[in-house]
């Protein structure tokens, strides 16, 4: 389908909307699908977690059977896991360790059979460990061979490849619990460096990436300045164990997940909460695109519904008339009919988003360079495209 007579959606690789997103201040949201792949679905962690928990053995479809007839929501499964972890007299944080187990699981066993498992876990800890340069090499081989298809990867290549123009993000906002993207910028960053000059490269600039998991390291000498991109974990992290803790420091934010009920319900009634104030500054600073997500979580949808509402009203008051000011971008797949593209637009514009549509969700990478205007490096180009 066209582009809609009310400018709703887009073709997100249609080269006339190039640069729609670069020639403005923009930030990247990112969601759980840019981690699809590499970490278990919602669904799948959800029946991982809850056979760890009941010490059950059921497999996926037994599950969902059973999470369609109770009629509850999968954060309130998780709740569900932690409620019995309590009542089995075992401490909170056993929950959190079964959660974090099989959110890396399928990214460690394959690390294991590498024999790379303990580097990946000190590099999701801390993404500035001091790797070898035979070390980065391996890594950034197992990031590449293993999951090149997949949108974390895409989404790394892009943001590198904007990194030291004026089209790079002013931030990333994650609503992800896992640290895979920062380590993947990281090690392609490392990577790089360590290639001899290329003239497919040339434009290479290194960027820091400065992982914030809590509003105190947005303060005071913590602040983040030019040369650091903020990298909000908004909806906390969690990190894989380590078998001695004391040998690093453990950097995550367990009191900002919000996997169980009670924890998105308090983070959802906060008002002013460390979340909902650094979303609410960058999508009325910022263009925001969207990567990864479904725009069903209630807590986005209502604070872009604000911004929106406010924008809105000073464009009414600047120009004397109302607007429908749509700032925002979704890249999403379009649906298996055109005549639904329309409706799915329909569904944000009052959120102030547009939607990029591509056709399969391997164009990701392409529709972001075209949006944001800048042009795929040689280096980079694992897309192949048949248009």
């Amino acid at each position: 389908m066209k582009e809609n007579s009310l400018n709703l959606s887009i073709d997100g690789t249609d080269p006339k909307f190039g640069g729609i997103i670069g020639q403005n201040s923009w930030s990247l949201c990112i969601g759980a699908g840019v981690s699809f792949g590499m970490v278990p679905t919602w669904a799948e962690l959800a029946r991982r977690v809850f056979n760890k928990t009941y010490d059950k053995n059921l497999n996926y479809n037994d599950f969902i059977s059973l999470v369609r007839s109770s009629g509850f929501e999968l954060n309130s499964w998780f709740q569900n896991c932690l409620n019995h972890t309590i009542l089995k007299g075992l401490p909170e944080s056993k929950f959190y360790d079964i959660l974090r187990e099989e959110l890396y699981s399928d990214l460690l066993k394959k690390a294991e059979l590498k024999g790379i498992q303990k580097e990946i876990i000190h590099g999701i800890h801390n993404p500035l460990t001091h790797f070898t340069p035979s070390q980065i090499e391996i890594l950034h081989e197992f990031i590449e061979n293993e999951f090149s298809s997949k949108t974390n990867s895409e989404v790394t290549r892009v943001l590198i490849e904007s990194f030291g123009t004026r089209k790079e993000p002013n931030s990333i906002i994650s609503f992800n619990a896992d640290g895979i993207l920062n380590l993947s910028i990281y090690l392609k960053q490392q990577y790089l460096s360590l290639k001899k000059p290329d003239k497919e490269i040339t434009n290479f600039t290194r960027r820091k990436i400065k992982r914030i998991l809590q509003s105190t390291e947005m303060s005071g000498k913590n602040k983040h300045n030019d040369k650091l991109i903020p990298l909000y974990h908004l909806h906390g992290s969690l990190f894989p164990l380590v078998d001695d803790p004391s040998e690093m420091k453990r950097m995550e934010s367990i009191n900002k997940l919000v996997f169980d009920e009670a924890s998105y319900i308090n983070m959802a009634g906060s008002i002013y909460s460390w979340a909902q104030s650094t979303f609410l500054f960058h999508s009325q600073m910022d263009n925001i695109v969207f990567v990864g997500l479904s725009m069903t979580d209630t807590n986005i949808r209502k604070w872009l519904a604000w911004t929106h509402t406010n924008k809105m009203a000073e464009v009414e008051l600047s120009y004397g008339k109302r607007k429908n000011h749509l700032r925002h971008l979704w890249i999403t797949k379009r649906p298996s009919k055109p005549e639904y593209e329309y409706i799915i637009a329909n569904s944000v514009q009052h959120l102030g988003v547009r939607v990029a549509f591509i056709n399969e969700w391997d164009e990701i990478g392409l529709a972001m360079n075209n949006l944001i205007g800048i042009r795929r490096k040689k280096e980079h180009n694992l897309i192949q495209t048949n248009k």
